[in-house]
């Protein structure tokens, strides 16, 4: 539904408003976090212009719902002694999953009403989001907060 700087832009709004155990979570695995902002979005930046084995797992993701996601990870949290690094994951997906929904029925509305393809209305979206944010749409980098790394990926891959 929205793209990157819509996902990363929320998040960093809600990471400001998160207090007590979530705060301390997020502010210790932040790269976790700012990661699962992406949710399944994140596998379609992996050689992102054709179609792949990696890229289509997202697109697959998509199709299912976020029930079946976060059933998944309450299993995987639940299993863990140190749940927090599980749990910055989770809290970023949780992020990721409230934008799409919320604006699902709009951006399908649009589509309908202009005929603009739903990446079109989305890239749009962002570079509105950066212009009130005083960044350039042209030179901000919309990856910079993603931090790959082999613990990250250990993380990550159980769900």
């Amino acid at each position: 539904m929205p793209s990157t700087y819509a996902h990363y832009r929320m998040g960093q709004q809600v990471r400001t408003m998160l207090d007590g155990n979530e705060k301390k979570i997020v502010e210790k695995y932040p790269q976790l976090y700012l990661i699962g902002l992406h949710g399944p979005d994140i596998l379609f930046y992996y050689k992102p212009l054709k179609s792949n084995a990696i890229n289509s797992i997202g697109y697959e993701l998509h199709r299912h719902s976020g029930k079946e996601f976060f059933e998944r990870a309450r299993k995987v949290i639940s299993g863990k002694n140190n749940r927090e690094p599980y749990l910055a994951y989770t809290y970023g997906v949780l992020n990721h999953f409230a934008l799409d929904v919320s604006c699902h029925g709009y951006i399908e509305d649009k589509i309908n009403e202009s005929g603009i393809s739903h990446a079109e209305i989305e890239v749009e979206f962002d570079r509105e989001l950066m212009i009130m944010d005083k960044k350039n749409p042209i030179t901000q980098s919309l990856v910079r907060h993603i931090i790959p790394s082999e613990e990250n990926a250990k993380v990550i891959s159980e769900f």
